[in-house]
């Protein structure tokens, strides 16, 4: 059975005649009728009776056009659906993360995902940057998003935008209430450092980078994350600087300040494999590169 016979018995049995349903398929009319006449050939049954107008169908061939139409739908469907995921419109992206970007970046780019192509699905995880590499190579993941990653000959590193430094105090801490906090006053009081695991990483550009300006921290503590870190701010007497976003939270006990003539940024960066990116990876890149995040920064809460 074949898909053109039945596209050639629908035709017919829709117009009741087999020379229209030839000239409605463009054909001639000789092979509309050997492969309707093949097809009950197959089946062992007359699909048609022949009528002086036309055909009519039998009872056996009312019931198969039923089928029939089912079967050339499904099949229209099924070449839809092949088409949408060779073009990246339909598929599943999977995406981890690592620390304060799923504070700002993931979501922003996975909104813009949404919204440019609303069929692809997401499934989203939370996997320290070793563990995203490793995962990268096994297939298991798609792309990651992190800070800093060792450099690795199969994957690419892409940096999506450059955020500023904030600092965060207890509402506790007695200082005067201004726009931008002095880059020397930053290291008065010792510093919550995160996170923990993942090294290279903020932790680490935080002390080298106020080391350079002459201004190297004491280190109070190394917390697991951003969370952490101000949680312990929020109830002791140390400070915290974090990224700009995650300024951008509403953290109880805790004020933000951007620091004043600090050169320091920190990137916002995403991992995945050099081979050719899968069609909805390529669309996600697309996206990813049409987004101008350093123009998105929340306003942060006073």
């Amino acid at each position: 059975m074949e898909v053109r016979q039945l596209r050639y018995f629908v035709a017919a049995a829709e117009l009741r005649n087999i020379a229209r349903a030839a000239e409605k398929l463009n054909v001639s009319q000789p092979p509309v009728s050997r492969q309707i006449k093949a097809l009950e050939d197959e089946l062992g049954l007359s699909l048609f009776e022949r009528t002086t107008k036309g055909v009519a169908l039998t009872t056996a061939g009312d019931r198969f056009l039923k089928d029939a139409r089912r079967i050339l739908s499904d099949m229209e469907a099924a070449q839809r659906a092949a088409q949408s995921a060779a073009r990246g419109e339909i598929g599943t992206l999977n995406v981890a993360f690592f620390g304060s970007t799923i504070y700002f970046a993931v979501p922003i780019a996975l909104h813009a995902l949404k919204e440019a192509q609303p069929d692809v699905e997401v499934k989203l995880q939370r996997a320290e940057k070793a563990v995203q590499l490793d995962w990268l190579r096994r297939g298991s993941i798609d792309i990651g998003f992190g800070r800093y990653y060792d450099p690795d000959p199969e994957m690419v590193v892409e940096t999506l935008a450059r955020e500023p430094l904030y600092i965060a105090m207890s509402v506790r801490e007695e200082v005067e209430v201004a726009a931008e906090f002095p880059l020397p006053r930053v290291a008065e009081r010792p510093l919550i450092l995160f996170p923990a695991a993942g090294r290279p990483n903020f932790a680490d550009h935080v002390v080298t980078a106020l080391t350079e300006t002459g201004h190297g921290p004491q280190v109070a503590d190394v917390a697991e994350d951003a969370t952490a870190a101000l949680a312990l701010v929020a109830h002791g007497d140390s400070r915290c600087v974090v990224p700009a976003t995650v300024a951008t939270l509403r953290f109880p006990g805790i004020r933000f300040f951007p620091i004043k003539d600090c050169p320091a940024t920190v990137p916002v960066n995403c991992v995945y494999r050099r081979t050719a990116p899968s069609p909805v990876m390529g669309v996600f890149l697309t996206v990813l590169r049409s987004l101008d995040f350093e123009t998105k920064w929340y306003t942060v809460p006073e």
